[in-house]
């Protein structure tokens, strides 16, 4: 009944569902976790894969055999620290799209906490895709068995941060986000990901491509007005405080 309403919440990955059933009731419920993870550690600790028929079975059988794999074994914690640890081990359980988020040990200063938010701005843009800018006009890639592909999409020349398609349109859009890194390394690079894309997947259709950064970079700016089909976004994470 969701879906229609483009909000996001109902979303293939679930990830804001999932936060929002934690907060009403974090006793029994893994903190934000996206479906498409959910499967991968499911297979990781039973060795089986997704076989759920609905949406919710999706959520809620995912949420359970986890949580019932640590009390199995004797591990009595809470969901939030059990997510917690499942992500500070993700290297053991997630597959070649996966990445290792690290957390930071110490305070950080204002260049260190842009750079501590770019390592999370991949999972951010693909756990809240249909409520984007990018999301309105593009869809992420799946494959046959509902596995997300578009995250780190693995080529022979490396891999894009997230490779996506245009609703209206049959047009790959390679998208990078610009980390700690010069504009000419990340204009080389985009560009490098959109010739790929060019000669193996497009079919001699147009291909386009999308920077991701904080600043807003002269140099960045000034090299894509030489480089067609590329567009630049700035990022901003807001925090409001309200009166009650």
């Amino acid at each position: 009944m969701n879906r229609e309403l483009k909000n996001g919440i109902t979303s293939k990955n679930a990830i804001i569902l999932n936060a929002m059933l934690c907060l009403n009731n974090p006793n029994i419920f893994l903190s934000a976790l996206s479906l498409d993870h959910r499967y991968k550690i499911q297979k990781y600790l039973y060795g089986i894969e997704d076989t759920y028929e609905t949406f919710g079975e999706k959520i809620i059988n995912t949420n359970k055999f986890i949580l019932e794999y640590f009390s199995k074994n004797g591990i009595n914690a809470s969901p939030r620290t059990i997510s917690c640890f499942i992500y500070k081990i993700r290297d053991k359980w997630a597959n070649q799209n996966g990445t290792v988020i690290e957390e930071p040990e110490e305070p950080l200063d204002n260049n260190e906490q842009t750079f501590a938010l770019e390592k999370y701005l991949e999972e951010f843009l693909i756990g809240d895709w249909e409520s984007t800018e990018i999301g309105k006009k593009c869809n992420l890639i799946y494959s046959d068995d509902n596995e997300l592909l578009s995250q780190q999409y693995k080529t022979d020349i490396g891999r894009i941060d997230i490779l996506a398609k245009e609703k209206e349109a049959n047009t790959y859009v390679v998208i990078e986000l610009k980390r700690n890194q010069t504009s000419d390394d990340t204009i080389g690079q985009i560009s490098r990901y959109m010739g790929w894309v060019m000669e193996k997947l497009a079919n001699g259709n147009l291909v386009k491509g999308i920077i991701i950064g904080y600043e807003n970079d002269e140099k960045l700016k000034y090299a894509l007005k030489s480089v067609p089909n590329v567009e630049l976004f700035l990022y901003r994470i807001n925090f409001s405080l309200i009166k009650q």
